[in-house]
């Protein structure tokens, strides 16, 4: 009775750590069961019979941006070509002119206002980045290439960062859609908190387990055993985390239709044997899928079936479009290399300069030439 009273709350502490202990154990080997019964009460959707293949746009009134964001790939995201699906609806609509001239993409501003604020938002994009050329407003993507490069020599890396932020709002569009319209994400919303406050809990709870145990309350109490499993919770919630928002969302209204007719409208697109079925006469379609299949992803099957079908389109010819579906993002990616490069370049400086600057075996003076003897 003495060397109980005596460690009383050595049995305490002994007691809290089994109990969590054991529910970790539940937690973790009853995941995939509870992420079950999880998707079943924030993420499963009503049943709609919607045919493999569909053979015509699902809903005309939605803007090439709006299909890129909700039915392309995750429904809360967009990426760059729902920017170049609108440069061919301006294209069709005769506000913008696409056009190679050598090897240099053109576009011709013809007007300065579109029919919605995402098309006044591409356009003013546009505006901002053209040179005048014969009184016209023609953005190159050369020049905008060249200027990358310039602003990268000049090591100029605030006005990079705000040329990518510029083109990040266009090819984002904040705010310009209401997301919660469409798709109720409250389970991803969960998900994602219980994800943080995981990392939260594990990040201090690792230091201490593996730095401080011997010192402090748990001294003699194994805790190590805690900590993994509390790391393999952590890194199933974070796999979960990492899938598409509408898995664990659910759609508002009769949008979840909408959303398999687009991904059968897209398949169709994607099977070359069965777009091929349709007439080259029938210019009007094949304006509008080229559009719609660019803001869904598959624009080079489409522009594929055109070329073999020889179908030509006076305002977005194939060539032209292949162009402008390939080049924009290989130009994108230059933008965002150019910056992590200057970064890294600025943050080994940085670690040069605390570490005294002149060390180094000599290689900091030869390596980087002038410019980093500059700084």
């Amino acid at each position: 009775e003495k060397v109980e009273s005596a460690n009383k709350w050595y049995s305490l502490k002994l007691a809290l750590v089994s109990f969590i202990e054991n529910i970790l154990k539940i937690l973790v080997f009853s995941f995939p069961i509870l992420i079950y019964i999880f998707y079943k009460k924030f993420g499963e959707e009503k049943f709609f019979t919607v045919p493999k293949y569909l053979h015509y746009i699902p809903n005309k009134e939605r803007e090439p941006f709006e299909v890129n964001l909700f039915f392309s790939g995750d429904a809360v995201k967009s990426d760059i070509n729902g920017f170049l699906a609108t440069l061919l609806k301006l294209a069709k609509k005769g506000y913008i002119k696409i056009y190679k001239d050598k090897d240099d993409l053109k576009i011709e501003i013809l007007k300065d206002k579109g029919d919605t604020i995402y098309e006044n938002e591409v356009l003013s994009f546009l505006e901002k980045e053209a040179l005048p050329e014969d009184k016209k407003k023609i953005f190159s993507l050369n020049d905008f290439k060249n200027t990358i490069e310039l602003l990268k020599d000049r090591e100029d890396l605030n006005r990079l960062k705000a040329l990518k932020n510029n083109w990040d709002m266009i090819i984002n569009a904040f705010d310009i859609f209401d997301k919660s319209k469409h798709l109720d994400i409250k389970g991803k919303k969960i998900i994602t908190y219980l994800k943080y406050i995981l990392l939260t809990v594990i990040i201090p709870f690792g230091i201490f387990a593996f730095l401080f145990t011997d010192r402090f309350v748990f001294q003699n109490i194994d805790i190590y055993q805690i900590f993994i499993l509390l790391l393999a919770l952590t890194l199933e919630i974070m796999i979960i985390d990492k899938t598409k928002t509408q898995i664990f969302a659910r759609w508002k209204k009769d949008y979840y239709k909408e959303y398999l007719e687009w991904q059968a409208f897209k398949n169709m697109l994607s099977d070359l044997a069965m777009i091929k079925k349709y007439q080259p006469e029938d210019i009007s379609i094949w304006k509008d899928w080229l559009i719609y299949g660019t803001a869904l992803g598959v624009a080079d099957k489409v522009i594929k079936a055109m070329k073999d079908l020889n179908i030509k389109i006076p305002e977005i010819e194939p060539e032209n479009s292949l162009y402008l579906v390939n080049e924009f993002p290989m130009t994108y990616s230059m933008l965002n290399k150019s910056i992590i490069a200057l970064e890294t370049k600025e943050i080994a400086s940085n670690i040069s300069s605390n570490n005294g600057g002149g060390g180094g075996f000599g290689v900091g003076g030869g390596f980087g030439g002038g410019g980093l003897g500059g700084r």
